[in-house]
């Protein structure tokens, strides 16, 4: 009951990360300022890593050890990149950052640190290590984007 109750929890994490990030695939075709574009894509990219690890995690795809550690990685890396990539307040129509998010700078940057926490403590070596350590990282991009970004 307890792992039902957890893969139930893993899959609505993912679910609604996932369902923020693809509104961000499709925006970033018409981004024009190049900083918000190169941010989306930054987001975009993040999505993608996340899906390959969620899959994973909740068994929709086999367990890949090659493809885990990548993803994990790009991830990783990219999560690290997050806090710079929203240094410079910059607006484009086709964006979903709110402007409340350059108010909060402090709040943002909390966040984004929980974020990199989170993705730095995935474990690719097996499903069950990334599913333990899924459920921090949708709930780190589920916090930031319910503050920060535009439904």
């Amino acid at each position: 009951m307890n792992r039902l109750v957890h893969t139930t929890s893993l899959s609505l994490s993912l679910a609604l990360a996932l369902a923020t990030l693809t509104t961000t695939a499709l925006a970033k075709d018409i981004a024009k300022d190049p900083i918000a574009r190169a941010r989306m894509e930054l987001m975009d990219q993040l999505g993608q890593n996340l899906k390959i690890i969620g899959d994973m995690a909740t068994k929709k795809t086999p367990f890949d050890a090659t493809a885990a550690a990548a993803a994990t990685s790009t991830l990783r890396a990219d999560a690290a990149k997050v806090t710079d990539a929203f240094e410079q307040n910059t607006s484009d129509p086709a964006s979903k950052a709110l402007p409340r998010l350059w108010d909060n700078e402090g709040e943002f940057w909390q966040k984004t640190r929980r974020l990199q926490k989170a993705a730095d403590a995935l474990d690719p070596s097996s499903a069950s290590g990334l599913a333990d350590g899924l459920n921090a990282l949708g709930a780190s991009c589920k916090d930031c984007h319910g503050r920060f970004k535009a439904d």
